[in-house]
Order: structure tokens, then sequence, then C-alpha cells
């Protein structure tokens, strides 16, 4: 009637030597009760009725809510704000500008503004009401014709032999018939079905997170590095992920909620829209 977590049998495990003497019989096929057999989701159900809790859905005592609007080219900035109509939205609170982090080229986390409200609804509406102009930077004349170029450039220098198996260049030198193809793969939006989204409490001994990521040991580390905290002074609280696919192995979208809180001194969801995450968002490779 007793059982153990594989948690708490795990290190245990570990200091076991397998005995090379004992010959392991693996049960015939028809003898497994799971294998090959079809079974249900154990949470479809309350999946499709609503009843779990994603990311997107936690909520804190006290927290605020955030809307941040960027720059339409990569690593643009704010050449000129007014946020008079912003403010006058009923539920905003505040618009603050939100530097960028990292290189200056290659922003982390670009620049933004951030607003600040007691509703989602109110940020939203608070968001289309500012007046921004942009400095669109060094990007601003970057082009999908420039990249098919510089990836044309690139494939007609020498190629590195990483592992070598007969001989290639006699093969297409000898062959009766040689077919050649280019395969251009443009920038693809992950595009889950929860948009990046995080909520973040910073205070000066540390930071608590609730968000749906998919590396939360890399998300604990760069947050405590970003601002200066050690590993254990930052708790991630891991809320179910409405679909990942290799975005949520960014954490973009958690640093800006950390900077954002320490900001306002105050709980924070940030939460981005589907245009968001479609232009700004981390894309899968161009080549």
């Amino acid at each position: 009637g007793r059982s153990l977590g594989f948690g708490e049998l795990a290190a245990r495990a570990g200091e076991l030597v397998p005995d090379a003497d004992v010959d392991v019989v693996l049960r015939a096929v028809d003898d497994l009760d799971r294998v090959g057999e079809w079974t249900r989701g154990a949470d479809v159900p309350r999946i499709v009725t609503g009843e779990v809790i994603f990311g997107i859905d936690e909520a804190q005592p006290g927290m605020r809510y955030a809307s941040i609007v960027r720059c339409p080219v990569y690593g643009g900035t704010v050449r000129r704000l007014d946020d008079h109509a912003a403010l006058a939205v009923p539920g905003v609170l505040r618009v603050l500008r939100m530097p960028a982090i990292g290189n200056a080229e290659r922003p982390s986390v670009t620049e933004g503004v951030a607003v600040v409200a007691e509703s989602t609804w109110a940020a939203l509406q608070g968001r289309a009401a500012l007046e921004v102009e942009w400095d669109e930077g060094v990007n601003a004349s970057e082009s999908t014709e420039r990249l098919h170029r510089v990836c044309a450039e690139l494939v007609d220098q020498p190629a590195r032999r990483f592992h070598d198996v007969g001989d290639v260049d006699r093969a297409f030198r000898d062959a009766a018939r040689v077919v050649e193809a280019t395969y251009r793969l443009p920038f693809l939006a992950h595009a889950p079905l929860e948009p990046p989204n995080c909520q973040a409490h910073a205070r000066a001994d540390g930071c608590t997170l609730w968000v749906s990521t998919q590396v939360p040991q890399v998300a604990r580390r760069a947050v405590a590095s970003q601002f200066g905290w050690s590993n254990e002074d930052v708790t991630v609280h891991v809320a179910r992920v409405g679909g990942g696919f290799g975005r949520r192995l960014g954490v973009d979208f958690i640093i800006e909620a950390v900077q954002l809180s320490r900001m306002i001194d105050a709980p924070v969801q940030v939460l981005w829209t589907r245009d968001d995450d479609l232009a700004h968002g981390f894309l899968r490779p161009f080549s």
C-alpha cells in the first residue's frame, strides 16, 4: 500500500549498476497492457470545457495589465511620443517607455511603449490611442530581396566538409543527368494559439513569474542574470502552455514583464496580441 514518486527514487536509481551477467527477457507484444493501445488524453475533457488554466488565465492580487507597442522595424526606437489621448482612456494608469535590452543593432528585447491599465481591454484601447513616431534605425532598408542575394552569395562559397562518404564531385562529373533545384524557406511564425504572455511580480530581493514557457530553467537563469539576482531569487510557476512549437523557447516576453513590474512596483501581466506575435516574435529562420 505504499508509494513513492519517480523523483524520490531517481537519485537511488542512478546509483544502481546493471549486472552484465543477467539476461533481460522482454515481454512479448501480446502481453503489453499500454503500448499500442489507444488512450484518451487525460486533460482533453477539461481543455474543451474551459476548465484548464493556461498562462493567459492566471491572475494575481493587485495585478496590472499591460500592452506594449513596438517599432514596425526590428531594433527601431521612439523618436516622439504623445500619450495624452491614451492617458484619457478610462482604466489606463500609466504610459511608460520601455528601453531596449541587449545589443543596439540586435537587441534581445526591443524598445517600446507600454500602456499599463486596470484591464487588458483598457490597455489595448489606450495603446490604440497612442501617437508614436519611430526612428526605424539601421534595419529600415532590410528586404527579402537582399536576404536572397546574401544566401545565394554564401551558397557559392566553398563548403565545409563535416563528413565524407564516397566521391561526390566525381559522381556529379560522371553523371548522365544532373538535376538542380533551389529551395527558399521564408521566415515562419510559430503562431501558437495562446500568444506570448507573462505575469511578473518583481521585488527588491527577487521575482516571481507565472508564465507559459517551454524552458522554465532557461527563463529563471535569464531573468536572474539580467536583473542581478541569483537563480534562487527567481521563482517560476509553469502554467499550462496553449501551444509552443518553439516560440516559447524565447524569453523576450518574460524579460519585458519583469522589466515593467520593476518600473511600476506591482505585479503585471504583459500580453502580446496576435499581431504583435506575427510582427515581433522570434521566427523560424530564413534560408
